[in-house]
């Protein structure tokens, strides 16, 4: 035998690759868990939005700060980029105005008028009409439940810009019962128990803009205006189309006042459109400047409630009450969501529950230390 060393079996794929010891797990940060737990937590406990205001950054409470006051907004803007201002203004029952319009615009309609109303470039063209104050009685007209009692319900007015008034300065002088044309007393009195209040439906063309006047019928009441643009229709437009009725209306019946009182209703909506977005986006500028001041204020209230000598939070510092405030904004925020149902307290009632909630957390989960007994 050969004293050669035996050979080592080698495996056919080459050498044995060393064993390697499987990774460990990477787990989650128990800070890290507890922190996302109280930031949710802050939704419904009071003692958590205490701890992260005390424990954590101000980073992630202004974020919170800020989308609170975001979605309180969202109710009062959809509310004011949806209303239609064609319908709140000419509801079904609109004192007669609609009436008025129905009698205009079959004049215009007449084969032998001479009036004619069209819009080019955004701006009223007037023929046929100067200085002239254009009257009806509408009291035989469609619904008669709705007009008013004076003699002459409904006037047609056109502010001639090459006279130099103002629309705001037009329309003053017809709620006085004054000419428009001439600023003088009109001589024939529209409402016999009043010399100041104009009573009578009317509206106002001026170059740019038309405006809208309705009163409820014996009532001493300046009613309600609406001013619109033109912008809203293409060049060409003429007011007598506003007049056409569907095929198998007759004229003079209260399904013909409907049908006009709709065609006028869209011309409002659009003329009122671009008045309307800019309201809008004003007024949710205004609100959101609101929200934000409130919870800077409930920042600081919720310090001041903490100055007691017996209160176990009196180290709280300034910056830590604005914390707590924003940590605390957003449940307020989400249930202000109501102002879908309760438009009418849209605006508020995330000042409402907001301003609750801090004064519960003051009284609770800030309150100072049980001195019964002590002098």
């Amino acid at each position: 035998m050969s004293n050669d060393k035996k050979k080592k079996k080698t495996s056919p794929y080459g050498a044995k690759r060393p064993s390697v010891s499987a990774k460990p797990k990477k787990t989650v940060n128990p800070a890290t868990v507890d922190k996302v737990k109280t930031g949710f937590m802050t939704l419904i406990s009071n003692n958590a939005v205490v701890k992260a205001g005390r424990n954590y950054g101000w980073i992630a409470p202004l974020i919170l700060a800020l989308l609170a006051a975001i979605i309180a907004l969202i109710p009062s803007f959809v509310s004011g980029m949806t209303a239609n201002a064609g319908v709140s203004f000419m509801a079904t029952n609109s004192y007669g105005i609609e009436n008025g319009l129905t009698l205009f615009t079959e004049d215009l309609n007449d084969e032998a008028a001479t009036m004619k109303f069209t819009i080019s470039d955004k701006k009223i063209n007037v023929e046929g009409f100067k200085n002239e104050i254009l009257t009806y009685d509408i009291s035989d007209v469609g619904d008669s439940e709705t007009h008013p009692t004076s003699r002459h319900a409904f006037e047609v007015f056109y502010n001639d810009p090459a006279a130099s008034i103002s629309n705001n300065d037009f329309v003053a002088r017809i709620l006085k019962n004054q000419n428009p044309y001439t600023n003088t007393p009109r001589a024939d009195k529209i409402d016999a128990n009043s010399d100041e209040i104009y009573r009578t439906n009317f509206v106002v063309f001026s170059e740019t803009s038309i405006t809208f006047g309705k009163f409820p019928r014996n009532a001493k009441s300046n009613g309600s205006r609406i001013t619109v643009l033109y912008d809203g229709e293409a060049d060409g437009f003429n007011f007598k189309d506003l007049g056409i009725l569907p095929e198998g209306v007759e004229k003079g019946t209260i399904e013909a006042t409907n049908a006009v009182r709709a065609n006028w209703q869209e011309f409002i909506r659009k003329g009122y459109e671009s008045t309307k977005l800019g309201n809008t986006w004003n007024t949710t500028g205004i609100m959101f400047g609101v929200n934000v001041g409130v919870i800077l204020l409930f920042g600081f209230v919720i310090w001041l409630m903490t100055r007691g000598k017996f209160n176990p939070f009196r180290t709280v510092k300034v910056i830590e009450g604005f914390k707590m405030a924003g940590w605390a904004a957003m449940a307020p925020a989400i249930l202000s969501m109501l102002g879908f149902l309760l438009q009418a307290y849209a605006s508020f009632i995330f000042i409402f529950l907001f301003g609750i909630r801090v004064m519960w957390m003051s009284m609770r989960a800030l309150r100072p230390y049980e001195t019964a007994g002590t002098k």
